[in-house]
């Protein structure tokens, strides 16, 4: 399918003209304008490009999930416009009944995911603790990027809670999006960094925290033995000789 597109180009200004020829599009014909006393001389250049991509046309995605739901959503930040609607139009919508494993510990399936209804909830499998629930993830949320840009498998079991839907882009569409120099997709790429940047900073938090509460707890257990060897050798009860 070939889209087309206008771009103006007033004199000396082809910056726009080169952006896009940078994203694949190529000039179809051009009309010139001499110009006057609003405004400078300008070229108005036709341009053409073939598109595996169809752009979401309306205002409203299958399952009516409107283009606004999505512009506040992090993974999707910067991305306005064609640029949303094409990437938008690159993703599936997945449904999921409650309880419904979105995928299993173990699992290769490098995709990402957008919450549009419910909530999923990420678990470690097979943990020998009572509660194994890592984060329960909101509507807007995004998961999927750790295994994303790498062969690794899944280390959680992603679960949906409640009957919910994401809006689902693989590995496979995502690559064709970078072969056809789309920025969405540069774009997305550098937000998913930034999100997994955030999440490997916010459990570098939770280690350093765990640790301090090891190490305090083991200061509060030698401080106690500490005490009851103070005691047994002490004329007072409290463990203290006082001057």
């Amino acid at each position: 399918m070939k889209r087309y597109r206008y771009v103006l180009a007033p004199e000396g200004d082809l910056s726009d003209v080169n952006r896009l020829l940078a994203m694949g599009w190529q000039p179809v014909r051009e009309t010139f304008g001499d110009g006057d006393a609003a405004g400078p001389f300008t070229a108005m250049i036709l341009l053409e490009r073939d598109d595996p991509f169809p752009v979401v046309t309306g205002e409203t995605l299958s399952g009516d999930i409107h283009l606004n739901y999505f512009e506040d959503v992090k993974l999707l930040d910067g991305l306005a416009g064609e640029e949303l609607r094409e990437l938008l139009s690159a993703c599936e919508l997945c449904t999921y009944a409650d309880g419904e494993v979105i995928f299993e510990a173990g699992d290769i399936d490098h995709a990402l995911h957008v919450i549009v209804q419910g909530k999923v909830a990420l678990r470690f499998a097979d943990l020998p603790v009572e509660e194994t629930e890592v984060v329960e993830l909101n509507p807007k949320d995004a998961f999927g990027e750790s295994t994303f840009f790498s062969p690794a498998v899944h280390s959680l079991t992603a679960e949906a809670v409640g009957a919910t839907g994401t809006m689902k882009l693989t590995r496979e569409r995502f690559d064709e999006m970078l072969q056809a120099r789309r920025t969405s997709a540069y774009k997305l790429g550098l937000n998913a960094a930034a999100l997994l940047g955030a999440r490997l900073q916010g459990t570098d938090r939770w280690v350093r925290e765990l640790l301090q509460e090891e190490q305090s707890a083991r200061i509060a257990q030698s401080w106690h033995r500490f005490r009851r060897r103070v005691e047994r050798t002490s004329d007072y009860s409290g463990g203290f000789f006082h001057a």
